[in-house]
């Protein structure tokens, strides 16, 4: 008997696809639609290291891939994996620690609309060539020298 109640438990536990434990939150934050470059603010109902769940007056796709903001814990990369009228389930792309999972949502959180999208170093850098580069850099040197002659001269126009 207790082999027939474990399968069952076991097989219920695989239908729901949400694991580990979840820690209810009720607050408001930000989820950037990443492909549409929009922002919404949706009620984040509850947070697992792998995903949370938010409700949103505002349509998302099923696998439409965001940012939620953590608030407090700094934001992560998912998709809507489930969808229920108003409710979105989204599955991180990445796992949360510990840490992350404890700072999301305890505190103030600050929620932005049209916050600019994360930018790592490498991507910033790798917008320009070093060509590209070399070329502002001389163009503002130029318009620098132009501005100073031109202002040196002007002055002199005025004392003469």
């Amino acid at each position: 008997m207790a082999k027939g109640v474990s399968q069952s438990v076991r097989h219920s536990v695989s239908t729901d696809r949400r694991e580990g434990l979840r820690k209810e939150v009720g607050k408001q934050s930000s989820v950037r639609l990443t492909e549409i470059r929009a922002e919404i603010i949706v009620e984040v109902c509850d947070i697992s290291a792998q995903g949370c769940r938010v409700t949103s007056n505002k349509p998302i796709p099923m696998g439409t891939e965001v940012v939620v903001g953590l608030g407090g814990a700094g934001s992560v990369k998912g998709r809507v994996v489930n969808n229920r009228l108003d409710d979105y389930g989204i599955e991180f792309d990445r796992t949360l620690n510990a840490e992350e999972l404890a700072l999301a949502f305890s505190g103030t959180q600050v929620i932005t609309l049209f916050a600019a999208p994360e930018v790592k170093r490498e991507q910033a850098e790798a917008q320009f060539s070093t060509r590209t580069k070399v070329l502002i850099i001389a163009a503002l040197a130029i318009v620098s020298w132009a501005s100073l002659i031109g202002g040196v001269l002007l002055g002199r126009s005025f004392l003469a």
